[in-house]
């Protein structure tokens, strides 16, 4: 299950990797529903890519691109600091947003105000990291923030994962689910 990228004439395909020893690792993403509302994704797993958490939330408000992720990331560093307290890598597929979180000066506009709030947490918790990872390796999140449950609910799903992300979890990991 180690880091997969091949070439596929100029193109890459990237594979999840699971973390070092001891690290939560958690993939993050969002969708847009319509018109009308977004929904945030993540599925969480161990370094041996064991399924530990998944979760959905959809909500009516809507925001341009970069904004959503960044709500994502700021909803998943809030619920892991619930549900989750162990050294965490979150990753997502929205490389502008974590040039953001890594440069660390204030910025001040709608996602600026977000990034800040997602350091700050990180300033109380700890041992959260970030990091982009390409949509290859962060399927798994993908196909939960597409995921469907009623306006304004979140759905959580802990060590037994919904049978349709089965599959990408499998394919997330070159096919070989751990026990």
């Amino acid at each position: 299950m180690q880091s997969e990228i091949q070439e596929r004439g100029s193109r890459q395909v990237v594979r999840w990797e699971k973390p070092e020893r001891g690290v939560l690792k958690v993939n993050v993403d969002a969708a847009k529903v319509k018109e009308v509302g977004t929904r945030l994704g993540l599925v969480a797993r161990d370094e041996e890519g064991r399924f530990v958490l998944a979760v959905v939330k959809r909500t009516r408000v809507s925001w341009e691109p970069e904004l959503t992720e960044a709500q994502a990331l700021l909803w998943a560093v809030r619920l892991i600091s619930v549900h989750a307290r162990r050294p965490t890598l979150l990753e997502t597929d929205f490389h502008s947003l974590i040039q953001k979180l890594d440069r660390g000066e204030e910025i001040e506009t709608k996602v600026g105000v977000v990034v800040n709030e997602i350091r700050e947490l990180r300033l109380e918790r700890g041992e959260i990291r970030w990091r982009f990872w390409g949509r290859g390796g962060n399927g798994a999140a993908d196909e939960m923030a597409r995921a469907k449950c009623k306006w304004e609910e979140t759905k959580m799903w802990v060590d037994m994962p919904l049978v349709y992300i089965l599959q990408t979890l499998m394919k997330d990991c070159n096919g070989n689910l751990p026990p």
